[in-house]
C-alpha cells in the first residue's frame, strides 16, 4: 500500500502559479496536493501524477474538489521545467462542469486528447485528428520544425 503525505506550501505555490497563467477557470478549485511515496506502473508505463476528482458526495463531506497525487520517487529525477509541464499536465485534467447560464457548478475529470504508441506513429506520422493536432500545436510553439514530417 502506498504511503501519502499533503505536499508542502512551495507544491501549492507551483500549483497557484500555473492556475493563474494556463487554467484560470480553476481558480476556485480546491484542491490538495499529494506525495505518494512511489510512482505507480501500469504495464510498463510509469506513471509520474495522477488526478482525481471528487464525487459530489465526498467533495460535500471534505470541502476538497480534486486531488493531485505526485510521485515523490521520481520528482526529484526531473527538472523545474520537467515538473511545471507534469503539474500543467495535472490541472489539464480537472474540467469544469456548466450549468445552462455558463455558471460554474462542479468540476469533471477530462481524459486526454490523443492516445497513441511511439512506434505506430514512427511508422505511420499524425495519422488521427488527435495526433494532428498535437502536431499543430507544437509546430506553433515552435517545438517542431514546419517541415516536419507530416
Amino acid at each position: 500500500m502506498p504511503e501519502r503525505k499533503v505536499a508542502e506550501l512551495d507544491m501549492a505555490d507551483r500549483v497557484d502559479a500555473l492556475i493563474a497563467r494556463f487554467h484560470p477557470h480553476l481558480e476556485d478549485c480546491r484542491l490538495v496536493v499529494l506525495w505518494r511515496d512511489k510512482a505507480a506502473k501500469h504495464g510498463d508505463t510509469v506513471s509520474l501524477a495522477s488526478t482525481s476528482v471528487l464525487s459530489e458526495k465526498n467533495r460535500t463531506a471534505t470541502d476538497i474538489d480534486a486531488v493531485i497525487e505526485v510521485a515523490e520517487d521520481t520528482w526529484a529525477d526531473l527538472t523545474g521545467e520537467q515538473r511545471e509541464a507534469l503539474l500543467d499536465h495535472e490541472l489539464a485534467h480537472i474540467g469544469v462542469k456548466e450549468d445552462e447560464s455558463g455558471n460554474v457548478v462542479g468540476y469533471r475529470k477530462r481524459n486526454h486528447e490523443v492516445e497513441g504508441f511511439a512506434d505506430v506513429m514512427a511508422r505511420r506520422g499524425p495519422w488521427s485528428q488527435g495526433l494532428r493536432r498535437v502536431r499543430e500545436a507544437l509546430i506553433q510553439t515552435s517545438l517542431l520544425p514546419n517541415d516536419a514530417a507530416a
